[in-house]
């Protein structure tokens, strides 16, 4: 029989709240703060009590629904659902409580351990019973360390992408023949453009920019994307396909290509899809193509149906006299990564969305992008194999991103898209709801999975988190080798 622990502790406090129909209480110093519930990204395949991870201030909270744990009913939230945000270890945790009652004052002899034959789904984290109002109030003293706890053997200690690439002995990047090229195409106006993969460092949504006096025509103002400047350039202008009035749609993108080591914006109509062309496919323009210098090459596909203009980007910024804006730009790129921009010590990704989550796969296991063409069934595939495509002579299997994930299936659409990555130096098609943007992740913005996820195999998937400062935004980061390993 345990030995009592009345008497033994000091005088504290609790923060007592409610599961279901009874009280529990936490020591005052395991809780940081007590927030409302936060907008949630969910993980697919986690454990079902894990709801997803908030972006608090920019640091990935993993919330855990106590019901759940504890065995109970899952409740919906009220005016008084809460989260507590305790802290162990360095790591913090949301745990979600139907109301929190109070915080009250406990004398160590208030204190007693736990019956030995308590069966309860709390017992593993159970760290006494504390009588209130001369007895009549029982609180179940909970250790919030426990109740966040989750355990798995092969738990990734560090969840960052370049260490699931260590573990696994890759080097991060795609095996790609070397006479292949990438290409990003756009559309501007009536005609489809290419900007050179190596060249694009991420793609933006369009935002209205602020004009600058005495700039070229060309250039359409600044915006600012984490707190640097990035002059905006009217691409359609600049090409001779058009002009913009400065109003910026919606719909529309900023490719952010760069120019001797910095960046430059060129707004574009719409981004197609990413392209992998064989070098000797490129040819030279003809003598009267209307960009002149700007366009290096052009590129038939679909037997001659379809032409994409590949962009001289370094040409067209010299042709527009636009130099100088890359240079003053050039001048300090230290202090732009020491501000955590795209200047350096940042990793690209593709990111994606299946269902309502957004996911993101580091760029360099993207061979290309395509658009949901077709798709021919292979009899008795697993259900998370949608079959096989024809990719220029290449035989690529095609996974559902939506059966691998564990999420309900949907026809294709317009906006679905097939991601061919690089798993292992085999071609796996992925096929997603929509892919979103390229984007630039500098290291501090990458949180390792939460520990919580580690005991779910699917939830495994997931092996860092992206948090995107200044919004209710993160990306699931998964790699590859997430997909080809599905169903396994």
């Amino acid at each position: 029989m345990a030995e009592p622990v009345a008497g033994a502790r000091a005088d504290g406090q609790l923060v007592t709240f409610a599961v279901g129909d009874e009280e529990y209480g936490f020591d005052i110093m395991a809780v940081q703060e007590i927030i409302r519930p936060p907008a949630l990204a969910r993980v697919p395949g986690a454990p079902p009590c894990v709801d997803g991870i908030a972006n608090l201030r920019g640091v990935t909270l993993p919330v855990v629904d106590v019901r759940t744990r504890f065995g109970l009913p899952r409740a919906p939230d009220t005016d008084r659902t809460r989260v507590l945000v305790v802290e162990h270890g360095g790591r913090r945790t949301g745990l979600r409580v139907d109301h929190v009652r109070q915080v009250t004052r406990v004398t160590g002899t208030a204190w007693e351990p736990p019956p030995a034959v308590l069966a309860h789904a709390a017992a593993d984290c159970l760290e006494g019973v504390v009588k209130l109002d001369e007895g009549r109030r029982l609180v179940f003293a909970l250790r919030a360390d426990r109740l966040g706890e989750f355990t798995s053997g092969d738990a990734v200690a560090d969840g960052t992408p370049a260490a699931a690439r260590r573990a696994a002995g890759a080097t991060g990047g795609p095996a790609a023949a070397t006479d292949t090229t990438a290409l990003v195409t756009v559309q501007l106006g009536g005609g489809e453009y290419a900007f050179p993969m190596e060249r694009v460092r991420e793609i933006l949504r369009a935002e209205p920019p602020t004009p600058l006096p005495d700039a070229p025509p060309a250039v359409l103002g600044v915006v600012t994307v984490r707190g640097e400047v990035l002059p905006v350039i009217d691409t359609a202008r600049a090409l001779g396909a058009g002009a913009h009035d400065g109003r910026l749609r919606d719909d529309q993108r900023i490719v952010v290509a760069d120019v001797g080591g910095t960046a430059l914006g060129f707004v574009v109509d719409r981004v197609h899809e990413v392209l992998a062309v064989a070098a000797a496919a490129i040819t030279p323009p003809p003598a009267v193509a209307g960009a002149g210098a700007a366009v290096a090459g052009l590129v038939q596909l679909d037997e001659g149906r379809r032409v994409v203009l590949v962009v001289a980007v370094d040409r067209l910024v010299a042709e527009h006299g636009l130099a100088a804006l890359a240079g003053e730009r050039a001048a300090a790129p230290e202090a732009a990564a020491a501000r955590g921009g795209t200047a350096g010590g940042a990793e690209q990704f593709v990111t994606f969305l299946v269902g309502e989550e957004e996911f993101a796969v580091p760029i360099g296991q993207v061979r290309e992008i395509d658009r949901c063409q077709r798709v021919t069934d292979v009899p008795g595939a697993p259900p998370h194999v949608r079959g096989v495509t024809n990719l220029r002579g290449e035989i690529v299997p095609v996974v559902d991103a939506r059966a691998t994930l564990g999420l309900p299936p949907q026809a294709p659409d317009e906006r679905s898209r097939i991601l061919i990555l690089d798993a292992g130096g085999d071609a796996l098609g992925v096929l997603v709801d929509a892919v979103r943007e390229v984007r630039a992740l500098p290291s501090g913005q990458l949180q390792p999975r939460p520990p919580q996820l580690d005991s779910a195999a699917d939830a495994r998937r997931v092996v860092a988190i992206g948090v995107v400062p200044g919004r209710d935004r993160m990306l699931l980061v998964v790699e590859a080798a997430a997909f080809a390993g599905a169903g396994a």
